[in-house]
């Protein structure tokens, strides 16, 4: 990996724990859909289609960000965040 590539990797890492927090305490509609936006478009930054894809269905909860289905789609974000970060610690391991 090139070293830049491998800056965004971290970064990418980084950022999806950090919206995840924010996420997992959000007390409001605009607080939620903000963090699953911008972890959407760090996602599609890196080609994490999965995650862009999860994180789009959890922004469309804010509005029911409490319900059971939002809390459904955010533990299926948190399952496809953590499959992408285990694949970039691989590949920077390997690099």
């Amino acid at each position: 990996l090139e070293r830049m590539e491998r800056e965004v990797l971290v970064l990418f890492e980084r950022q999806s724990r950090t919206m995840l927090e924010r996420l997992r305490n959000a007390t409001n509609a605009k607080t939620w859909a903000e963090a699953a936006h911008t972890l959407k478009g760090s996602a599609l930054g890196i080609g994490a289609f999965g995650v862009a894809q999860a994180a789009e269905a959890v922004e469309c909860d804010q509005v029911d960000h409490l319900s059971s289905r939002a809390w459904d789609d955010l533990a299926r974000l948190e399952s496809a965040v953590a499959e992408a970060n285990g694949f970039i610690a691989t590949l920077l391991r390997a690099a």
